[in-house]
């Protein structure tokens, strides 16, 4: 799967930042998800980044691994693509993040608003598999797409309710296995 950025010719890239540059701005380029400040969702995506009558200052150690290099960019031609992303964040970035609980709302004060977002058990006998599972406790989850909740593959994530603190996620992804979990999906804060 390509990202977003890549279906762009290079040379609009390219005729972006020289039309920055030459009004005064200083550009930074970054690969960044949400979790690389603070927030518990993968979603890596393309930044250019533009400020005018000062410099950015020197990135902090956490955001100069992200930075691209602008120059080794011009340098390219205008068929090129921009270099794709390392991977999504890690582990130490992903325990930086808070946990869902703190986006969700109260399991047992909207129980019936929670209740309305269950996973159908149907649902679950088809594509219980292919879900990306989380818990209140995660400190990760995967983006949402406009199909989330119509197509379950790669739409984004799906909490379990029923599972606790230090319980594992289940290993075998089954409809039974799941639906004592109570699988729901995410709704609106």
């Amino acid at each position: 799967a390509s990202l977003p950025i890549a279906c762009f010719a290079f040379a609009v890239r390219r005729r972006l930042t020289a039309v920055l540059r030459a009004r005064g701005f200083d550009i930074r380029e970054l690969w960044a998800s949400p979790a690389h400040f603070g927030v518990p969702n993968q979603r890596t995506r393309y930044f250019l980044l533009a400020r005018q009558l000062s410099s950015f200052c020197e990135a902090s150690s956490r955001l100069r691994p992200l930075l691209l290099d602008s120059a080794a960019l011009d340098a390219l031609t205008d068929d090129a693509r921009l270099p794709l992303p390392h991977g999504e964040p890690d582990a130490s970035v992903q325990a930086g993040c808070a946990p869902l609980s703190a986006y969700l709302l109260d399991a047992q004060r909207d129980a019936a608003t929670l209740g309305a977002l269950r996973v159908p058990a149907h649902v679950l006998e088809r594509y219980a598999p292919a879900l990306d599972l989380v818990t209140r406790h995660s400190r990760r989850s995967c983006c949402f797409t406009k199909n989330y909740t119509r197509y379950l593959k790669g739409t984004g994530s799906v909490i379990l309710e029923g599972a606790g603190f230090e319980e594992p996620l289940p290993s075998a992804k089954t409809a039974q296995t799941l639906e004592k979990l109570q699988p729901r999906f995410f709704g609106i804060r």
